[in-house]
């Protein structure tokens, strides 16, 4: 008879913490019924020492730790278990990682990597430490971030650049942030060009590191901000970031929020791939 997840969660905790009593619960109630294991008593499971002994024989029979697997546990722990899943209990692959793109000749641990400028890689916080580079850039929208080489106006001059994707539901941000704070290098910021693009930059970033926020020329941009989109944008969120970016003292971050004001509309990140030359970004 194969164990629930409640079941073995249980058996682990009799064995650990070798309780007299629990409350009645399905799982408790199986483990009595199905493997002699506690005797239930009015509203409560009641446990001795054989029963503590019986618990352990069970996770043993089963091919099952005798304690929970830690938070930190990979699949690989889980696997040397015949009676676990290779994914009960452990961390989600895709923990810890974040997504990024090397432009210019960077080296990673002394080694210079090329990555085709259709690609990007992926890999744990900790090992983009040994990447070495002279600017970071946060890069907000995947779509953006998988296209970056497509925008023609970006301009990253000689620096070698670690462009890092600003999160999801996969590539979360909290990770994103520790891969930028734990770094000493100057920040740049590629986003939608609205109060949230602006006010995520402000609030989520080391304020004194932000260099520069990455926009198309300054006519280009105000045209084409023009739209009902672009108003719409503006209107919706300017409510919530607008107190927070007018008391805001990154430089270019302060210049950029007046500008936006001036024009009361905002550009996507999509939007601006149809700017093929210059740059705004001072």
């Amino acid at each position: 008879m194969t164990l629930s997840t409640n079941e073995r969660l249980l058996l682990q905790r009799i064995v650990a913490k070798q309780p007299e009593r629990v409350s009645v619960g399905a799982a408790a109630t199986q483990l009595s019924e199905n493997y002699g294991v506690g005797c239930v008593l009015g509203r409560h499971v009641i446990y001795t020492a054989a029963h503590w002994l019986q618990a352990r024989k069970i996770l043993e029979s089963h091919d099952v730790p005798l304690q929970a697997l830690s938070a930190e546990a990979t699949r690989s722990d889980a696997a040397q278990y015949g009676g676990l899943s290779e994914k009960s209990g452990t961390r989600p692959v895709h923990d810890d990682e974040v997504a990024f793109k090397l432009i210019g000749t960077c080296r990673w641990d002394g080694e210079v990597v090329f990555v085709p400028p259709a690609a990007s890689l992926v890999a744990k916080v900790d090992d983009l430490l040994s990447i070495e580079c002279d600017v970071l850039c946060a890069v907000e929208n995947w779509e953006a971030f998988c296209n970056l080489h497509r925008y023609q106006w970006l301009d990253w001059g000689s620096n070698r650049v670690l462009a890092v994707f600003w999160g999801d539901s996969l590539y979360r941000h909290d990770r994103t942030l520790r891969a930028l704070t734990q770094r000493h290098e100057p920040i740049w910021a590629f986003m939608d060009f609205d109060p949230a693009g602006l006010g995520m930059v402000a609030a989520g970033l080391p304020n004194d590191r932000v260099e520069r926020f990455l926009l198309p020329p300054k006519e280009w941009l105000i045209a084409s901000a023009k739209t009902s989109v672009g108003r719409g944008l503006y209107a919706a969120q300017v409510g919530q970031w607008g107190p927070s970016l007018d008391r805001c003292v990154i430089p270019c971050i302060a210049q950029h929020w007046k500008a936006l004001q001036s024009v009361q509309a905002g550009v996507t990140q999509e939007r601006m791939l149809g700017c093929l030359d210059g740059q705004y970004n001072e």
